[in-house]
């Protein structure tokens, strides 16, 4: 698994823009942090104003050092099309193993969901309406240690009560579960994921969902 930074600069852990690949083929970072990712039956194409993930045939992986579960929090962002309705365990980004470490958000019924888990597979929040099908819509989750929060383009959508640490996970998965799991894979594209080891503010979330 790629992953070359001898220290992590700034609170932006992460920014696959999927703008650019470096000289090995790896889809760049575009964060000082050089988290490349390795691809495995995904593809790059035109939308949204530049290029975007195709997901559905495998992921985009990388192995994560400790700051990526960092007792600052967590927030994850990212914009997703889904091509298919009613997705269900599938899964856009994912840092969860064992089903107690980590952090993951994908669509369950087609809405987002957010899953950080405490015991196994516990504490997993969605939003209440599904996400539209063939359009782009921006997806936020936060974890402070003690509050899981949801974001649907710019607007709070869920909370759940979750206390203590992150569990440290060990790779992380764009795109999938894992990419030897058909079943969890998103039917979709993906652009701008970004992770950061703090919670950002409603008001910050909101101006990334503006960013169209």
């Amino acid at each position: 698994m790629p992953w070359q930074s001898i220290r992590i600069t700034g609170d932006l852990l992460a920014d696959w823009t999927f703008e650019a690949t470096t000289q090995e083929g790896l889809l760049a970072d575009a964060s000082p942090n050089r988290c490349h990712l390795a691809c495995e039956g995904v593809t790059l194409e035109d939308g949204r104003g530049g290029r975007v993930l195709r997901c559905g045939e495998g992921g985009a992986t990388a192995t994560l050092p400790a700051p990526f579960f960092s007792p600052g929090g967590v927030t994850v962002a990212l914009w997703c099309n889904p091509s298919e309705k009613a997705q269900s365990d599938r899964w856009m980004l994912n840092t969860v193993g064992s089903g107690t470490d980590g952090y993951r958000l994908g669509l369950g019924g087609g809405r987002a969901t957010w899953q950080v888990p405490r015991e196994r597979w516990s504490h997993s929040l969605s939003s209440p309406e599904a996400l539209p099908v063939d359009a782009w819509s921006h997806v936020a989750a936060t974890f402070d240690n003690a509050v899981m929060r949801l974001y649907v383009n710019g607007k709070e959508v869920g909370t759940l009560e979750r206390r203590g640490f992150i569990n440290p996970g060990d790779d992380i998965i764009v795109g999938a579960h894992s990419v030897d799991m058909e079943r969890a894979r998103f039917r979709g594209c993906l652009d701008d994921v970004r992770i950061y080891r703090r919670v950002l503010t409603a008001d910050e979330i909101a101006k990334l969902a503006a960013d169209m």
